[in-house]
């Protein structure tokens, strides 16, 4: 057999294999970080494939770390209930489930719109805009 498919204990989880799914950025969440069907979906196309562990995408621990639009949250015991779906939906096919923490520093959305191309353009104009009324 195949070193991949031999099984691998990491800490107190047992993979039945090797091949592991790694943090991705799925962007299928709710606007406000709350797992949906889609989601759900993905994780069990994934473990319905057989993967025999699967790293969440970043789960951001609060609202102002997200990395990008419709990541999923842990900030908030209201979000318990959605993440449970996601580690049925990998149990159900014999998967282990390893959640990413994540909070994305000055990578937060945030900090990405405000200096934006588009917005750098725009005030690139604006002072050139400025210095041609003051002349």
């Amino acid at each position: 057999m195949s070193l991949a498919f031999t099984p691998l204990r990491i800490g107190p989880i047992e993979a039945a294999g090797r091949v592991f799914k790694t943090a991705t950025a799925e962007t299928r969440a709710s606007e406000d970080g709350f797992v949906g069907d889609e989601l759900v979906d993905v994780y069990d196309e994934w473990a319905s494939g057989g993967t025999p562990l699967v790293i969440t995408g970043n789960l951001y621990v609060a609202p102002s770390g997200k990395s990008t639009y419709r990541m999923c949250g842990v900030d908030a015991d209201d979000k318990v209930a959605g993440l449970a779906r996601l580690a049925e939906a990998v149990h159900r096919h014999g998967g282990k489930l390893v959640g990413q923490l994540n909070h994305c520093g000055p990578s937060t959305i945030r900090s990405r719109l405000r200096t934006c191309p588009s917005q750098r353009w725009a005030r690139a104009r604006a002072r050139c805009a400025a210095t041609r009324s003051a002349a």
